[in-house]
């Protein structure tokens, strides 16, 4: 099963654009149509909540006040181990960060937008040809040719995200994985990252030039689609591909890539995914807002029509057709809320119950609900205190849920 950041339906969106060249038009007609071909993989039904592993995490015992809901903190809070400025390499220079107990092994590989025609006469990525060229391996220096220096940002956007697992949740990376690899230029104008399950790696697409920038360029969306990767192999299955599941797998991605984020950049109140993946004449300001749901893009077409973002922000408004991307913002904007009540940096009190929460899953839980997550949560903030506990229960509620 592979995971898209994008969806169908926000293709579908952007078609009405009316700015859109028409060779754009038909490239986005084609992913669509790829989109919605994607066969899903079999679900299992389940009614049993995974009892949570009860193993402690240190995080403050922070007093949240009931009711209060206000912006994360703007000064930064002092932590336990923070190293000081200027105190280590940047990430191309550093040849080997260790993302936790064993060694980081990273494979970026170039995968020459490599095509195929299909049975439908339409262009596609070629599969076969991943995961392509093998540009910068683990402990190579920089890639210096011209034109693949995308490479160098793809290897270190990866050695933060280990740098944030080991150090904000003491979790190594490479788990599971032997090296994690990554292609970039995959296709010919995809518009599109994924996580590829069958090929157990990522790709991203080169973008398009009137609407979206090299999706390789935008540090959340590589932690996200990575992100998919180590949820994967830390829990050894994947979630149902739709409905409340899918929009769960999506909101994790989601906000572990918020994460680290405002952990690498000290943006605490930082709540977009993909700021950078717009091209300027769309002045779209993201593709989701965690923080309001709804607004990150928004313009008028050649019809007068205002399209708008179509992320949802409460449970009551998830209907039976919802598709799993708005569903996926209620998830995430009631861990945004959390966030707001626990007066905390997100990683530091209500991130480790996420986390620990997440990593209880199996496949038993394939086809969670929101409410079945919501409650797991909340039992396993009992271990982070009573602000841990307080800011869990006031997030959900806040998205309509009682925990």
């Amino acid at each position: 099963m592979s995971f898209p950041l994008i969806s169908s339906h926000d293709m579908r969106l952007w078609l009405q654009w009316p700015a859109l060249r028409d060779e754009d038009r038909e490239q986005l007609k084609a992913h669509i149509a790829a989109l919605e071909a994607l066969e899903l993989e079999p679900e299992e039904e389940s009614e049993e909540l995974v009892t949570p592993i009860e193993q402690r995490f240190a995080i403050g015992d922070i007093i949240a006040e009931s009711g209060l809901y206000t912006p994360p903190m703007t000064k930064d809070s002092p932590r336990k181990r923070e190293r000081s400025e200027g105190e280590e390499l940047s990430p191309s220079k550093r040849p080997n960060m260790r993302g936790g107990a064993t060694s980081l092994n990273r494979a970026i590989y170039d995968h020459g937008n490599a095509t195929i025609v299909d049975s439908n006469g339409k262009t596609i990525p070629d599969g076969t040809a991943l995961p392509g060229v093998l540009r910068r391996k683990e402990s190579e220096p920089p890639v210096s040719i011209v034109g693949h220096e995308i490479a160098n940002t793809l290897y270190d956007n990866i050695d933060i995200i280990a740098k944030f697992f080991h150090e904000a949740f003491s979790y190594d990376i490479m788990t599971g994985f032997s090296k994690i690899p990554a292609s970039y230029k995959y296709g010919k104008d995809v518009i599109n990252a994924y996580w590829l399950g069958d090929k157990d790696q990522a790709v991203f697409g080169d973008g398009s030039s009137t609407i979206y920038n090299c999706v390789t360029g935008d540090l959340s969306l590589v932690c996200h689609e990575i992100c998919h990767g180590i949820i994967r192999h830390r829990c050894d299955f994947t979630m149902s591909n739709s409905g409340e599941s899918g929009g769960l797998w999506e909101a994790f991605a989601d906000v572990l890539a918020i994460m680290i984020i405002q952990r690498h950049t000290k943006r605490k109140d930082f709540w977009l995914i993909c700021e950078h993946l717009f091209a300027p004449p769309t002045k779209a300001r993201g593709f989701r807002d965690l923080q309001a749901p709804g607004t990150a893009f928004n313009y008028v077409n050649d019809k007068g029509e205002t399209i708008t973002d179509a992320s949802l922000d409460h449970y009551s408004k998830i209907g039976s057709k919802s598709e799993k991307y708005p569903i996926s913002t209620v998830v995430s904007h009631a861990f945004y809320q959390s966030v707001c009540a626990s007066k905390r940096p997100s990683w530091e009190t209500v991130g480790p119950v996420w986390w620990e929460s997440i990593t209880t899953l199996n496949n038993s839980n394939k086809k969670m609900k929101i409410q079945e997550f919501a409650t797991l949560t909340a039992r396993m903030s009992a271990h982070g205190g009573a602000g841990a506990r307080m800011a869990i229960q006031l997030g959900w509620k806040k998205i309509g849920i009682n925990v």
